[in-house]
């Protein structure tokens, strides 16, 4: 089960996290790329058979008929967004949903607020729900990048990090890992803010060149057995 800090955390900061979050030159920058690869891997065709697990407040439901999220508070303003999907609160590890419901799976910025036990759950949840071959796509924070520049979390938020052996530890015998890739492996918010979109061609180039693993976030699709 999630944390209840964690919920009550994004309750508090629902109202202000698009404009906080986004409505900056680096947020826009990795929302770019996140759609850029959503656009590629999951898609906007039948979406009644793809999962935004952990939607917030509906930033990539153009992805997914359905959507879930703990903090009632995000997925409100989600329903304003979007009244056209079937949106619910719930738990990542207990969703609710049919056996082999779903094709797509994808889950962005919940799985670094999550302990090791929690995110094996979701993955084994999300194996339930999946259709043979299904796909289970989440982003983590890299480790190695972290160890690079010797960043520790100071609380629970982004505090999990992991490397591609941890993720194919966590999915065991239930996914073999078929894509990975990297978002963010420039330090843009260090660069002045009115030339950072012009780095966006060079940053997607090293998120995807064999230095993806050091990039600040790594992408990863799951393919279930």
């Amino acid at each position: 089960m999630e944390n209840n800090e964690n919920v009550s955390y994004y309750n508090k900061i629902a109202k202000t996290y698009d404009s906080s979050r986004f409505n900056n030159s680096y947020g826009a920058f990795i929302h770019r790329q996140e759609l850029a690869f959503l656009d590629k891997y999951v898609g906007k065709q039948d979406l009644s058979k793809h999962l935004d697990l952990g939607c917030g407040t509906g930033r990539f439901l153009d992805y997914a008929h359905y959507g879930i999220d703990p903090s009632d508070q995000m997925l409100a303003l989600a329903i304003k967004k979007h009244p056209e999907k079937e949106l619910k609160v719930t738990d990542g590890t207990a969703t609710g949903f049919t056996d082999q419901q779903f094709e797509k799976i994808y889950s962005f910025h919940v799985m670094m607020h999550l302990d090791r036990e929690v995110i094996r759950d979701i993955i084994k949840e999300s194996h339930r729900l999946l259709k043979p071959g299904g796909a289970l796509i989440f982003d983590y924070p890299s480790h190695k990048r972290r160890r690079l520049i010797h960043y520790n979390a100071a609380s629970w938020h982004g505090a999990t990090s992991m490397d591609l052996k941890d993720i194919k530890k966590l999915t065991g015998e239930l996914f073999t890992v078929t894509y990975s890739r990297g978002f963010l492996f420039l330090p843009i918010h260090k660069f002045p803010i009115k030339i950072r979109s012009w780095f966006y061609g060079m940053d997607q180039l090293l998120c995807s060149s064999f230095l993806k693993y050091y990039s600040s976030y790594i992408a990863v699709i799951l393919k279930k057995k």
